[in-house]
């Protein structure tokens, strides 16, 4: 019971490999039941692992401590980022087993990063007059047009609605799924808007309750409640500027009606204040639902919707959009191999066909972050193959690979005909020759990777791609 209170995730092995200790932070982090994984050897409960791969295995083998970060990956996209400790367990000198205690630190991260763009914010100042638009200062953006990476119709449709937005004040709704890009749409309306010069403020609506987000949206006077100080709100903050209200449909009823009321007079007041303060202000408003399906369900007022969808924009999800998948791919690769100091030139094909039908419920987020997480555990190879992809995607990969094929030709005599593409006749090719590594190998899988050359995770993949049984 103590262990399954603590927050860092903890796993142990025996000498056999066999799970005995798995809480329920580690299966958090992991994605897995605990129950479902306690007392299975590693093997079973991750099919992917290997004991050259497992840092369990690694420690008990060469009986010294381990430290290692890992990117795990929710159903949603979301990324978790974990720093692990795996120690050797010994008893009177002898050794019984490994540890792994994992400690999310994605929230760390996330703060660091945040830390970090608000120190370089205004630091940067341009050379000449080309530099001056494409950088701005002090307006708390970092996004344009020319940022958005797409080659889909829907994609450029979209984009010329928001450059025409850009040209007048009026208040703006930007309608898309989670992980679509719709703050990167809004600060590119603000850049491209004659509003550019002045700030871009930000707030997601989801993150406070309700009597904080009314006091940080309209500002506080002295004495309006304990502890209460003179300090201006949102509005006052983004005056002539641009206020972005990010899931919008996140914030109370009540708190709605009271930002109607500020959005058709234009003029808000402090709590606690009786002072009439007039406002400029331009409304980018964001959504992760259906609008009317959140009027509907009440989460949204319908007077409210009307006023803020002066201007709609929806944003496709990515699934409706494959074409920006091969090069959304090619971008966060050059994107993030500068980052890590890697080089590496592309996707192999199963992998990429793989992203192609691949339903991205996190949309081009989560596509970013399974590009990430593939680049971090490149060494020197110059391709991402099925061993670089996060669990997740190879547990799921190797689903859709459960179907059953036609049989293989018997024996390894092979003569081509005149059926089907070239892929289709190496697939063949590569089957038979596979099959007589393993005959060969006497069914050894390590010593058939090495007469093909291929690691023994990468021919276990095939095997089961192939539905290849010996």
């Amino acid at each position: 019971m103590i262990f399954d209170e603590m927050s860092e995730g903890v796993c142990a092995i025996d000498t056999q490999g066999k799970i005995q200790f798995y809480n329920k932070k580690m299966g958090t982090l992991d994605l897995r039941e605990p129950q479902a994984v306690k007392g299975k050897r590693i093997f079973e409960a991750w099919p992917n692992i290997t004991e050259e791969t497992s840092t369990l295995f690694t420690s008990l083998r060469l009986a010294k401590s381990l430290s290692q970060r890992e990117v795990h990956f929710t159903n949603t996209g979301k990324a978790i980022t974990t720093v692990a400790r795996t120690i050797p367990l010994k008893v009177d000198g002898k050794n019984i087993g490994a540890v792994q205690i994992s400690s999310d630190i994605t929230e760390k991260k996330h703060l660091t990063e945040m830390i970090r763009q608000l120190q370089t914010q205004g630091e940067t100042v341009p050379t000449n007059q080309n530099e001056d638009k494409r950088k701005k200062i002090n307006n708390h953006t970092r996004f344009q047009f020319q940022d958005i990476v797409c080659s889909s119709r829907e994609m450029r449709k979209t984009i010329e609605h928001s450059y025409r937005a850009a040209r007048s004040s009026s208040n703006v709704l930007i309608t898309g799924e989670t992980g679509t890009g719709k703050e990167l749409f809004a600060q590119s309306i603000h850049n491209e808007s004659k509003r550019r010069d002045k700030p871009f403020i930000a707030q997601n609506c989801a993150a406070l309750p309700e009597n904080l987000l009314e006091s940080l949206l309209f500002g506080t006077t002295a004495g309006s409640f304990t502890g209460a100080v003179d300090r201006e709100g949102l509005f006052e903050q983004a005056q002539r500027g641009t206020l972005l209200l990010d899931e919008i449909n996140s914030m109370s009823l009540n708190l709605q009606a009271k930002l109607l009321r500020a959005l058709q007079e234009k003029k808000i007041q402090r709590l606690g204040s009786s002072r009439v303060i007039d406002v400029d202000v331009q409304i980018i408003a964001t959504i992760n639902e259906e609008p009317l399906k959140a009027i509907e369900e009440k989460r949204l007022r319908e007077d409210l919707f009307y006023r803020l969808g002066v201007v709609h924009i929806s944003i496709p999800p990515l699934r409706q959009r494959k074409e920006d998948i091969l090069v959304l791919i090619d971008h966060f690769i050059q994107k993030h191999t500068k980052k890590l100091g890697v080089h590496v030139k592309g996707m192999d094909p199963d992998i990429q066909k793989f992203f192609l039908d691949y339903q991205w419920p996190g949309n081009v987020r989560q596509l970013e972050h399974a590009i990430e997480g593939c680049l971090n555990l490149i060494y020197d190879e110059e391709i991402i193959t099925f061993e670089h992809l996060p669990p997740t995607f190879r547990d799921k990969m190797l689903e859709l690979l459960a179907e059953p094929i036609s049989p293989s030709p018997e024996g390894f005599s092979y003569v081509p005909q005149w059926e089907g593409t070239l892929a289709e006749q190496l697939e063949k090719i590569e089957v038979l020759l596979i099959e007589k590594a393993l005959q060969e190998a006497n069914g050894n899988i390590t010593k058939a990777g090495g007469k093909l050359g291929i690691s023994r995770q990468n021919l276990n993949y095939k095997l089961k791609k192939y539905q290849i049984s010996f």
